[in-house]
């Protein structure tokens, strides 16, 4: 201490002399004596500045600095760096210390610190350095280009997980900016695919974007691991969605089952999830989970919104029985009108299957819930003979037994009069139910009936006619004479035989046609070949050789049991070797030497006669077509084969047509709200089936259907508006469509339906449908239903045409066709034929 004051008298008496170089050298010793003494340290570096020895004043200030931030004096700190940074660039650690001393005071200084250090550190490339000013900056202001640039720096550091993590933040701050953050998370995923929450904001991305199956094959680890609670449920939700998408309910279900389970919040997935079910015609698998929602919502004290939540559903079901009968049980103790209307579907059902006793059993509950529903009289007498006669008295007690007897009496001396049969009239009104159902191979059979027993009467029976028209089968105005043989009644039979096979095989292979996917296709083959031929069982399987079956399907007639899964494969693995070398296996009366073993194999199943067909694609085999016969032996005749075989070529073409249509629909982009098909799927899906209707000479034809003009909507409900009624028309439209035709966003307020296997007729009667079922939307913010506007084109289908001609004529002809409806009126349907010239060549 005695050294520093004698230095500082000695630095004053200099100075007052005016000898300021050694003045200074006198306080530089004293500095030496003490280096605390910052004050000292700035007295020393406000001489050099009076000096003009700028450069050791800034040694000086630098020390100051450095020792100012290890005492904590950010005050001092801050002004010695000012004035710092007047005389000489900053190191770039100071520069960053610096910027942490201001950042919470002035933004603006610490910025341009930080990014001051962050320049000087690149240059020198002290990445670890210049990684943590671009951390600082980034927090400081974490803009896309700071978060992006810290992520990169850590990435060239080789800190991969900080380096996501930066890019996470990065592509959060794109989403919230409306900027796609695909390409920071798909970043981040690629430098750490460890981190869950990478993996999840990546995966969630994927979605976002619609690109399902890349965000399944990414989520689906994280979904299936032990992440934690909240990232668990996060990945879930997001996977369900994403299976949801691309069409597989039934993987999502567990899924979306657990979450459901463990948070109310999830209900709303777990009924789209139910919907998607039925949707996907998982019948069985649908109405096991909403048995299991049906009894979580009832320990929930939710059975209102779980019934109402049903209802939606299973729309998307149509009517098949066994979802109306869970829909009965379900709708019995919450609303009498739901639970009435199902049961008069399950009693039009039930009839038409020839299943009398059910049929009144549904009559008899709807009309003691409401013995007044319009319909019931007629019902009951559509029981007549039927039933036992209590249970008719029974139900003619609920509804009126005096005016009933009236009415039948009626109906009786109506027939009498005009000599109706009742056969033929119970004919066509379980024909009548089954169109309107859409189960038309189920009605085709009814009219085949009828035409068997009751040759020509589509000739003087208007509604026989229209019927026949509706199910798409050829109308006979007149009996086809066939001239006798000197055998009589034996050769008219035989051709009579001929000719019905010949017509049920063209029929099948229509029906085979007109399914949706190869499930349905096989389905189809199996029920309606095995009941035509009357066997015992009917199989289809889809195997290449040596393999094992990717689908089988059978048919089994009443009072028979579905074959185990193990017989079939070994049947399989059996039959296709001997058939690729020897063709069509015949077992019966006459059995071959060569096929005695397969013989041996199929008594053991209590099979006794075989006869087993390839199903061929190209040169190559993909399966098998097996008609089994129980009990006694069949003798199998040449025509059953060429019949069989003929059949098994349609299924083979069916089978791959339905592949390639599921690919097709698989590729195009769907709405994910709407259910529809984007605009950019629109001139694929129509030239892949104007090629699909070329090959089978069937038909089709596009409908555009405008439900109000865009421009007038959107001024007079806003966007979000019209974008939402949009979405609920195209939920209504894709889920009354069959499952062949193709819906898709064509334009604002414009949907185009491709309708296959639909003539220009049927395409008014589509739109007619459509309208009542759009009626039950509101236009937003009031009571009335959007107006239905529609211009419909049938195409030109020769054989000779090229696709994309076909293609581009028929658009133009549907949009003028729609043009001039709307010109005609909002709700007017107008269709344009086409160009005569055209039409003859056809």
């Amino acid at each position: 201490m005695a050294d520093k004051l004698k230095h500082l008298d000695k630095a004053e008496k200099l100075l007052r002399r005016g000898k300021m170089d050694d003045a200074l050298g006198e306080l530089l010793f004293a500095l030496d004596a003490d280096p605390a003494d910052n004050a000292l340290r700035q007295r020393a570096a406000d001489l050099c500045l009076t000096m003009g020895r700028g450069g050791e004043a800034a040694r000086l200030l630098s020390e100051m600095f450095d020792r100012d931030v290890a005492a904590g004096d950010h005050g001092s700190a801050i002004t010695t760096f000012r004035k710092l940074a007047k005389l000489t660039p900053p190191t770039p650690h100071r520069s960053l210390a610096f910027g942490r001393l201001v950042e919470k005071s002035n933004k603006k200084e610490a910025r341009d610190a930080y990014e001051a250090a962050l320049e000087a550190f690149r240059q020198q490339r002290r990445v670890r350095d210049a990684l943590e000013a671009a951390a600082a900056l980034a927090n400081l202001e974490p803009s896309i280009e700071n978060l992006k640039r810290e992520g990169e720096l850590a990435a060239e550091a080789g800190d991969n997980p900080r380096a996501a993590l930066a890019m996470v933040r990065a592509g959060k701050a794109e989403d919230e900016a409306g900027t796609s953050p695909l390409e920071s998370f798909q970043r981040a995923f690629q430098l750490a695919p460890e981190l869950h929450e990478v993996v999840l904001q990546y995966g969630c991305a994927l979605l976002k974007a619609e690109e399902y199956q890349t965000a399944i094959l990414i989520l689906e680890p994280l979904a299936r691991s032990d992440a934690d609670k909240e990232t668990l449920a996060r990945a879930r939700v997001a996977y369900g969605e994403a299976l949801l998408a691309v069409g597989r309910p039934i993987d999502a279900e567990p899924f979306v089952w657990e979450l459901a389970q463990g948070d109310p919040a999830f209900m709303p997935l777990a009924y789209r999830l139910l919907g998607a079910l039925f949707k996907a015609a998982e019948t069985s698998a649908a109405l096991a989970f909403a048995r299991k929602l049906e009894r979580h919502a009832e320990k929930a004290g939710k059975r209102r919104e779980y019934i109402l939540e049903l209802k939606k559903a299973a729309e998307w079901a149509g009517n098949q029985l066994t979802v109306l009968e869970y829909l009965a049980e379900s709708f019995n103790s919450f609303s009498e009108s739901d639970y009435c209307a199902t049961l008069l579907k399950l009693f039009e059902l039930y009839y038409a299957q020839g299943n009398f006793l059910k049929a009144a059993d549904c009559l008899d509950r709807a009309a003691e819930v409401d013995a007044y529903e319009k319909g019931h009289r007629q019902r009951l007498e559509m029981l007549r003979g039927k039933v036992a006669p209590a249970q008719y008295n029974t139900i003619a007690n609920r509804i009126g037994a005096s005016s009933l007897r009236t009415e039948a009496h009626e109906i009786e001396r109506h027939e009498e009069e005009h000599g109706v049969s009742t056969v033929l009239e119970d004919l066509i009104l379980q024909a009548e139910i089954f169109l309107q159902y859409g189960m038309r191979s189920r009605a085709v059979e009814r009219l085949e009936r009828i035409r068997r027993l009751f040759p020509g009467e589509e000739a003087k029976n208007q509604k026989l006619y229209h019927l026949y028209t509706s199910a798409g089968m050829e109308v006979k105005v007149a009996p086809v004479a066939v001239a006798t043989t000197p055998s009589g009644k034996e050769s008219r039979a035989a051709h009579d035989a001929i000719v019905d096979n010949v017509a049920r095989i063209t029929e099948i292979a229509r029906n085979v046609y007109r399914q949706g996917n190869v499930k349905s296709v096989l389905f189809t083959a199996v029920n309606e070949v095995g009941r035509h031929w009357g066997a015992s069982r009917c199989i289809a399987v889809l195997a290449g050789p040596g393999k094992p079956p990717s689908i089988a399907l059978e048919y089994v007639a009443p009072g028979l049991t579905q074959s185990e899964v193990m017989t079939i494969v070994k049947m399989v693995a059996l039959l296709q070797p001997v058939m690729l070398a020897h063709g069509p296996i015949e077992i019966g009366v006459q059995t071959k030497p060569i096929f005695g073993p397969l013989k041996q194999f199929f008594a053991k199943a209590g099979i006794e006669s075989v006869l087993a067909v390839p199903l061929v694609d190209g040169e190559e085999h993909v399966g098998l077509l097996v008609l089994a016969q129980s009990g006694t032996a069949r003798d199998w005749q040449q025509t059953d084969v060429v019949m069989l075989k003929t059949i098994a070529e349609q299924i083979s073409q069916a089978v791959s047509n339905a592949k390639l249509r599921s690919l097709v629909k698989n590729l195009a982009v769907t709405e994910e709200r709407s259910g529809l098909l984007k605009r950019a799927s629109y001139l694929d899906m129509l030239t892949s089936e104007v090629r699909r209707a070329q090959a089978q000479k069937s038909m089709l034809t596009l409908m555009l259907m405008s439900f109000g003009n865009a421009a007038e909507l959107l001024k007079e409900f806003g966007e979000a508006a019209v974008e939402q009624l949009m979405r609920d028309i195209g939920q209504l439209v894709s889920s009354h469509t069959r499952q062949h035709d193709f819906a898709v966003r064509y334009d604002r307020s414009i949907i185009a339906l491709i309708l296959a296997e639909t003539n220009e007729a049927n395409a008014h009667l589509v739109a007619q449908k459509l309208r009542k079922v759009v009626a039950a939307t509101r236009l937003p913010g009031t009571d009335e239903p959007p107006r239905l506007a529609a211009g419909i084109a049938e195409c030109v289908l020769a054989s000779s045409y090229d696709p994309v001609d076909i293609v581009t004529e028929v658009i133009n002809r549907a949009e003028s066709a729609l043009e001039g409806a709307l010109k005609e009126g909002p709700e007017a349907v107008k269709s344009i034929a086409p160009q005569v010239s055209m039409a003859g060549t056809a």
